[in-house]
């Protein structure tokens, strides 16, 4: 409101200075596909990013069409507007923290994708890759020849890769002649140049889930906690992977992220809600 000033009959505005913005922390660079359900993919990586309060950058890799019966269609986006979509996160302000990847769709798609990668790492942002190539219903989520790039250039440019078992079986054709059995799959991965591989258990049977996370040098960390009870929500690979990335970008070792992680996902499935016949994966709060 106006005020008497000093001088008569003059109106002097009182200005109330406004707060500083806060800053909030480095983006996350989600690069996956668009779930229709919001089960899965990249609905859930950005709610899984912004409940630990990192802000996300999107790089959309395919369009897909899911609902109660699984995947109905994939459709993926042109590799030139992936790629145009990553230069434009790594390049812009205030930079990225770290990376997930998750669906890669086809050739074209992955092949943008590793081109691009090798920037993040020559600038050491955490790569975190979901290496995705079935969904939970078997349907094909990315061709074979997108899967060779996948398993032999991009988990090469990895920090980690959180392959369930499950996935790194199917792994295995496109690594060579080498990978005969699941221990020589993760020994030729990390072989080629992946920094770390955490195989998750939670597709197993049991009351324990053991996920293990593989490191270069032969030693292992294992992560031993409680299986969620009942039926287990699509998208907590999805969450997992990008819970990882998120707490990296956040300056926490490796082991530390991915016990964080483990964490957050169980609370998620905890807090998981129904929603018409799926059930979702949403944060506490």
């Amino acid at each position: 409101m106006g005020s008497e000033g000093p001088f008569p009959g003059r109106v002097v505005l009182t200005i109330s200075r406004r707060p500083e913005h806060r800053r909030l922390s480095r983006p996350v660079l989600i690069i996956s596909a668009v779930d229709s359900s919001g089960a899965a993919g990249m609905p859930v990586d950005i709610r899984a990013a912004e409940s630990l309060g990192l802000p996300v950058r999107c790089a959309v890799t395919a369009v897909t069409v899911q609902g109660d019966e699984g995947v109905a269609g994939i459709d993926p986006v042109d590799g030139g507007m992936v790629r145009a979509s990553i230069e434009s996160a790594l390049s812009d302000p205030p930079g990225i923290s770290a990376v997930k990847v998750g669906v890669l769709a086809d050739a074209s798609v992955a092949t943008a994708v590793a081109d691009t990668l090798v920037e993040a790492e020559a600038r050491n942002i955490p790569v975190v890759v979901d290496p995705v190539i079935l969904s939970t219903s078997d349907h094909a989520l990315i061709d074979d020849d997108g899967a060779g790039i996948l398993a032999t250039r991009i988990l090469s440019l990895c920090t980690v890769a959180t392959p369930n078992s499950q996935e790194v079986e199917a792994l295995r054709p496109y690594l060579g002649s080498g990978s005969s059995n699941t221990g020589s799959v993760i020994r030729l991965i990390l072989e080629k140049g992946a920094r770390a591989l955490l195989v998750t258990d939670g597709e197993g049977a049991g009351d324990v889930c053991n996920d293990v996370l593989y490191l270069p040098d032969g030693t292992t960390q294992q992560f031993t906690h409680g299986r969620a009870g009942g039926p287990t929500p699509r998208g907590t690979g999805c969450a997992l992977s990008t819970s990882i990335a998120a707490h990296l970008g956040l300056g926490m070792d490796l082991g530390e992220a991915v016990s964080r992680s483990i964490d957050f996902v169980t609370d998620l499935i905890e807090n998981s809600k129904m929603v018409g016949n799926q059930m979702l994966l949403f944060p506490k709060g």
